[in-house]
């Protein structure tokens, strides 16, 4: 979890490359998910689609990032020269149709990539990626607070 701590330090700090900083946290956000549901099995993947189905969306973000789509977000802010669209604020994770103009998904069709790309939609598209990785750390601390153990959440 440290890694992903300093992601989102980082992020928020705007230290270093935002793209990396981005790729770092979705990268640490999946190998934890993995982690937890090789170790715990299905009790922890049932209180991660009830507690932080974001999870399935950062999935997908990190695969977007390993398969050639690396600028899965929007930098925020103003920079010259002003080309459309004009992007004003914070950093903000793209939608799922323009990061698959720059990276299809192998087997798009499948169940669980139609579950990725919808979390994708629903818990990151248009959110500044540092309030995903603070909404998903929440997740990870509480289970770590609890010693890892999923049914003591349920």
């Amino acid at each position: 979890m440290n890694a992903l701590e300093k992601a989102l330090t980082d992020l928020r700090r705007r230290h270093g490359e935002l793209y990396a900083n981005v790729g770092a946290g979705v990268m640490w956000a999946a190998v934890l998910d993995e982690n937890l549901r090789d170790d715990l099995g299905a009790e922890y993947e049932e209180l991660r689609d009830r507690e932080a189905p974001l999870l399935h969306g950062l999935v997908h973000a990190r695969n977007g990032v390993m398969h050639a789509a690396l600028v899965t977000t929007n930098a925020g802010g103003i920079t010259a020269p002003i080309v459309a669209p004009v992007v004003i604020g914070p950093p903000s994770w793209r939608s799922s149709v323009v990061l698959h103009k720059l990276w299809t998904p192998k087997a798009v069709e499948s169940a669980r990539v139609r579950k990725r790309v919808a979390m994708y939609e629903e818990h990151l598209a248009g959110r500044d990626p540092a309030d995903t990785f603070e909404e998903v750390l929440s997740f990870f601390r509480s289970l770590e607070a609890v010693g890892w153990n999923p049914s003591a959440l349920n």
